[in-house]
């Protein structure tokens, strides 16, 4: 095989790969669901470390061995980014803990049942966003 016909097909696998990571970043992070805090007046922000974690990120699926697998655990994103140093091997036996501290502390752990809602949720903030023309 050329070389030129072997960079041309590790491009097109990069572009394929890298959309497909992009494509399922989107359902964790720019939904509305999601909180979007910003700083007060003196540049502080009033919630730790961990509370942020869990208020800016959304889980989806997180019941289901097919989307775990396909998207590398990426629907187990609240987990991921409290636990960033671990396998995402582990995340489906984490998920369900950081579910259940998050009920005993009183935050909101959002998650929706599938990934087709979380990409929905994604879709209907982008139109408040296009209808908003003080949003982001």
């Amino acid at each position: 095989m050329p070389w030129y016909t072997m960079l041309l097909t590790n491009l097109i696998a990069e572009a394929a790969v890298s959309y497909w990571l992009a494509f399922f970043f989107q359902g964790s992070h720019v939904v509305g669901e999601v909180e979007w805090p910003v700083p007060d007046s003196n540049n502080e922000m009033h919630m730790d470390w961990a509370e942020m974690q869990v208020a800016t990120t959304q889980d989806y699926a997180t019941d289901s061995w097919f989307w775990t697998l396909a998207t590398g655990a990426l629907n187990h994103q609240t987990t991921h980014h409290l636990f960033p140093g671990i396998n995402q091997g582990h995340y489906a036996k984490i998920t369900p803990i950081v579910k259940k501290t998050c009920e005993d502390f009183g935050l909101k752990y959002h998650c929706v049942s599938s990934t087709s809602e979380a990409l929905g949720c994604h879709i209907n903030h982008l139109k408040t966003l296009g209808r908003n023309k003080h949003a982001g």
